[in-house]
């Protein structure tokens, strides 16, 4: 699976502990589908295409690992994607364009934000969406399905995946949609994972929603980055 880290967290190590804050703006999302029930006899393989076709969708999530937990907002659009991360009392606004590979984070509070380059450790910022975990699959020899449920209303179908690297995930796969509402990963330490998507909408997103308020001054942190990356003892140096 990918990683669970977030730019917050690194840009708080970096940047002598800065925090962005930040408030949501108005979003607009296809409405939730019940979609066409799951064929009786459809494959994993079959479930899991139909995430591939999912371009447009908002979500709730909680993510929990140890004592630690996140809550946020996700909107994606193809290779656009907004996050609004609930941390330390705080929100954090970014925006990613998988088009020009580029990360902005938003401060509302002091009318300013922050760009950087994906490839100068602005992916961190992007958390795994749902897509994303099924994605990772590619071997189904390594998914075992235990049981079909309802979980949050939803008809799901739950799987166990083995990634071979003494981590084990359970997932309740969403059965019109083919994308997990609640991930359980432990790991060869034992460290436990918990990932839950609520209030989850397919559909398009406006292109307004990935789109900074207008007059907002951008500072391009992408060379600053990229210089203290070289520093002995950095990521990267």
């Amino acid at each position: 699976m990918k990683g669970w880290l977030f730019l917050p967290v690194l840009l708080a190590v970096i940047l002598s502990g800065a925090i962005l804050a930040s408030c949501g703006g108005d979003k607009k999302t296809g409405d939730q589908s019940t979609g066409q029930p799951a064929a009786k006899n459809e494959t994993l393989e079959d479930l899991f295409a139909k995430g591939k076709k999912v371009e447009g969708l908002f979500y709730d999530y909680s993510m929990t690992a140890d004592e630690m937990t996140m809550n946020g907002k996700v909107w994606l659009q193809g290779k656009k994607m907004k996050t609004e991360i609930t941390a330390a009392g705080q929100n954090t606004i970014t925006f990613f364009d998988g088009d020009s590979n580029t990360v902005i984070l938003y401060n509302p509070a002091e009318n300013s934000a922050m760009k950087i380059g994906a490839d100068r450790g602005g992916q961190d910022t992007v958390s795994d969406t749902p897509l994303d975990y099924t994605d990772d699959i590619k071997d189904i020899s390594m998914v075992k399905e235990l049981e079909k449920v309802v979980y949050d209303g939803v008809k799901c179908r739950v799987v166990e995946v083995d990634d071979g690297d003494k981590t084990v995930s359970k997932m309740w796969i969403h059965a019109d949609y083919g994308i997990p509402m609640r991930i359980e990963s432990t790991g060869a330490d034992g460290e436990k994972f918990v990932m839950e998507y609520k209030n989850m909408k397919i559909g398009s997103i406006a292109a307004d929603v990935f789109k900074l308020p207008a007059g907002i001054e951008i500072t391009d942190i992408s060379a600053m980055m990229e210089q203290m990356q070289q520093l002995p003892g950095m990521p990267g140096g």
